[in-house]
């Protein structure tokens, strides 16, 4: 009869034909040929035609239970007429979950917060995951318990019909059973467009936002349910070629009906070619589909109608970073990887376990290296269940068929199951506190254009964090990443201020940040500048030109130029809180105070007037962003002087405009801050100002009394040219007299190295610059003091030189030759450390004095 490991089977003495092993058994119509059972209690042993309990000993391998039994927990129990409601749940639950994918998918991703973005991406990773479970229960080897169990349980999303107790009320064979199940899934697809379209008519606002049309909500639908259950689709299309072997000549069987030979029989043949038809028109078209779409992206992005189009594929590309675009193909890869395992190779399962390691590695370094999900948390808890499931693929064949210690083996791999479940679980939790707990919080988030309303912005935030304890939101100091902007103002904002200055509502980010505000309905204000002008309906009727960069810059987000139009509409609405300000009634620094105050709804305030200042600040007065900068400065060196001078005054003039350079006022001041924006070579004013200080300057220096002018450039200025002197500066001073002496002041001012102030640049930034413009300011009482003392406290001696050689060899000098006079000063060791590149710029500070260094220690 052949050899015990060939044919399953042992000889008995004195019988016609040999009793079968148990896991093995033989149909009476061949007797000496055995069949492998695919699990071991289904066959007994014995005689032919011995099946277990309740199993048919006429087909194949005990593969099917009797009529009226269906088969639970590897038994086959008594069907009960309750069981039909099994089914009819089932349906129900399908229906449900058809409902709920069709919503969530067509929900705009300009309406979903960081948390819920977290709890959508681990749902997904949680339900991915434990599919590829129920490909590990179609390798070549048997589990261990309580693996063995969670495996089976995982058929209840696999699309496994013998799961579904109602069915065995109809008395259908397995062949009919998988007919009906590849004929599911197509018919349930048209529920999706039922969906859509009662969503489409429902009275309730919410479900009606989406302004898309019903064919693009439908591909979305049906495409996001593709996705979730692309694993347990495939593996139920290729389940007929899913085989393992018997003993001998017996041919093999069909993993999930073992009753049907894969021997191309009638049986077989109807259901692989149920299967060719199925993968033909649901699996194959959609991956063909997400290959070609995501081949195209890069093409589509520079269509017109690229809103439309990624919003009808948004399950491929919106829960990852538009530089990572392509990792939902890559998933479906990983998963069509996976199932066509148990495909190619059989009854070798550490080929098989091998392959699934390699597929599982080196799709886990990928995920690695892109760090492709939105939410970073996302791509550590990927990584992580991907490691465990390698794990429990490990740890499963050699507890199950390896001559060892068992127990170690099963516990490390029920441990990475669990681990993985726990992990999962866990952050799909922190997901949902995350939603409920949203930290940080800013009391009020500034959205600004920062080209034109930086130094306003930085102002109005310095003003309202010194008079209140309120956290202001600016991206220049709270913005890390740019994925995170609309998830912040959608979560974590309790008041948006769109601060609208010419061009506000024309930059994409803008937008974005509006439409944000809008859709998680936020208490928003408007702040209407003078420069602002809003647009008309024609305009937002046309938000492709309006609107710079609007789809190449919101598209990655979901958010349409639609979305856009409402937002914008609503925060022009007259019933939006509007603070309009005026030059009129609030000047200078003051009208930005005022808008402080006013956002944190407190009274204006009457600025007190300056009879003495230690520093004043010029700026022109017709600019915003100057004078805002003037007002920020003024603060800070405000701040630096009661340091490090004991106290000290500082004056922007542009809060008094009627008093005159040159006067009294300037006689205990020790320097001038010229401030020099886009508008400061045209300006008039500003630039008799700076002609007047100069002179100043060079009183102060024949009385041998210390006084700075330090220009400090905001960015976008032009420095001017010779031809700007010979021509447009003649123009502007037009017939006014001392021509030559103020165009020699002017050219004086510009050969000294202007500080830049990046007024769209962090606080710290900013904060730097300024320490560099306050050591340039000649030292109070104070200052001198502390630098008497550390000078004495170094042994390092002071004293002027002649032609730039010191006196002293051991010596720090510093020597200043202006109309025939000679100056000595000390340098400061009690502020911060000033930079090499500083003191350069300070010998340039004064063009009409010579400076000349020795230094040593």
């Amino acid at each position: 009869f052949g050899s015990h490991e060939d044919y399953g089977t042992r000889p008995v003495i004195a019988m016609a034909f040999p009793d079968v092993e148990v896991g093995y058994m033989t149909k009476m119509e061949n007797r000496l040929m055995p069949y492998r059972c695919l699990m071991e209690d289904w066959c007994p042993g014995g005689p032919s035609a011995t099946c277990a309990n309740n199993r048919d000993s006429n087909q194949v391998a005990c593969g099917r239970c009797l009529d009226g039994y269906y088969l639970t927990d590897d038994i086959c129990a008594p069907c009960e007429k309750t069981l039909s409601f099994s089914l009819i749940l089932t349906i129900l639950v399908g229906l449900c979950l058809i409902v709920a994918s069709t919503l969530l998918a067509n929900t705009g991703s300009h309406m979903r917060s960081q948390s819920n973005l977290i709890v959508l991406i681990m749902t997904s990773l949680l339900f991915t995951n434990f599919q590829a479970l129920t490909v590990f229960d179609n390798l070549s080897f048997e589990w261990f318990e309580p693996v063995k169990s969670i495996l089976e349980s995982a058929g209840e999303i696999s699309l496994n019909v013998q799961v579904v107790k109602g069915v065995c009320m109809m008395h259908l064979d397995s062949v009919t059973k998988f007919t009906l199940l590849q004929v599911a899934l197509p018919v349930s697809m048209p529920w999706c467009f039922v969906v859509v379209l009662v969503k489409k008519h429902c009275p309730i606002p919410q479900l009606q936002r989406s302004h898309t049309d019903v064919g693009t909500e439908v591909t979305t639908a049906i495409g996001s349910l593709m996705g979730m259950f692309f694993i347990s689709i495939l593996m139920s299309c290729l389940a007929p070629f899913v085989c393992y072997t018997h003993p001998g000549t017996a041919g093999s069987s069909v993993r999930t009906a073992s009753e049907i030979l894969c021997t191309w029989d009638e049986n077989h043949l109807q259901m692989a070619i149920t299967a060719i038809i199925s993968l033909l028109v649901v699996p194959l078209p959609f991956f063909v589909n997400a290959c070609y779409v995501t081949y195209q992206y890069s093409k589509t992005m520079a269509l017109e109608a690229r809103g439309i189009i990624l919003h009808k594929y948004r399950f491929l590309f919106f829960r990852f970073h538009p530089q990572a675009y392509y990792y939902g193909l890559a998933l479906v890869v990983r998963s069509l990887c996976i199932c066509l395992v148990p495909v190619l190779v059989r009854d070798d399962a550490g080929m098989q376990i091998f392959i699934l390691s390699i597929i599982i590695i080196c799709f886990a370094e990928f995920q690695s290296f892109l760090q492709p999900w939105r939410a970073a948390i996302c791509n550590y808890v990927d990584a992580f269940l991907g490691v465990m499931l390698l794990a429990l693929l490990v740890c499963a064949p050699m507890a199950a068929g390896i001559e060892t210690d068992r127990r170690p083996l099963q516990l490390l791999g029920f441990t990475s199951l669990v681990s993985m479940m726990v992990v999962g679980t866990c952050a799909l939790i922190m997901g949902v506190i995350k939603f409920f707990r949203r930290t940080p919080h800013y009391d009020i988030f500034l959205c600004h254009h920062k080209e034109h309303a930086a130094a306003q912005v930085r102002y109005i935030k310095t003003c309202i964090t010194n008079t209140s304890k309120s956290n202001v939101f600016i991206d220049s100091d709270n913005l890390i990443n740019l994925d995170r902007l609309f998830d912040t103002v959608k979560n974590h904002v309790g008041v948006f201020v769109a601060y609208l200055t010419s061009s506000t509502l024309q930059r994409a980010w803008c937008c974005g940040e509006v439409v944000s505000a809008h859709a998680v309905k936020l208490k928003v204000k408007a702040v209407y500048t003078p420069s602002f002008v809003p647009p008309t309906v024609e305009q937002l009727g046309a938000l492709d030109t309006y609107v710079r960069h609007l789809d190449d810059t919101l598209s990655h987000y979901g958010i349409s130029s639609v979305a856009v139009r409402t937002a914008l509409e609503a925060l022009l609405h007259p019933a939006v809180p509007r603070i309009l300000v005026s030059s009129a009634s609030h000047g200078g620094t003051s009208r930005f105070v005022w808008i402080a105050r006013t956002l944190l709804n407190r009274g204006d305030t009457s600025s007190k007037s300056v009879a003495a200042f230690d520093v004043a600040i010029s700026s022109p007065a017709d600019d915003d962003e100057g004078i805002a900068a003037a007002g920020y400065m003024a603060m800070k060196i405000r701040l630096l002087l009661a340091e490090f001078d004991g106290g000290g005054e500082v004056l922007c003039l542009c809060d008094h405009e009627d008093e005159k350079c040159g006067g009294p006022d300037y006689e205990q001041a020790r320097a001038v801050v010229v401030i020099f924006s886009q508008a400061s070579m045209k300006n008039t004013n500003q630039l008799q100002s700076v002609v007047s200080v100069m002179q100043i300057g060079e009183v102060h220096a024949r009385n041998g009394t210390p006084f700075a002018v330090i220009p400090v450039h905001l960015p976008g200025l032009a420095f001017p040219t010779p031809q700007y002197f010979e021509e447009d500066f003649v123009a502007l001073w037009d017939a006014r007299p001392g021509l030559e002496n103020a165009r020699e002041m002017l050219q004086n001012c510009f050969k000294a190295i202007s500080v830049p102030l990046e007024i769209s640049g962090s606080d710290t930034v900013l904060s730097a610059q300024v320490s560099s413009i306050f050591h340039r300011i000649p030292p109070g009482e104070a200052r001198r003091n502390l630098a008497g003392e550390a000078v004495a406290g170094s042994n390092t001696s002071i004293s002027p030189v002649k032609g730039g050689k010191s006196v002293k060899g051991r010596s720090s000098t510093v020597s200043s030759t202006s109309t025939g006079t000679t100056r000595t000063g000390t340098v400061s060791a009690s502020i911060p450390p000033m930079p090499a590149q500083d003191i350069v710029e300070d010998i340039l500070l004064s063009p009409d004095e010579k400076l000349v260094f020795g230094l040593s220690v």
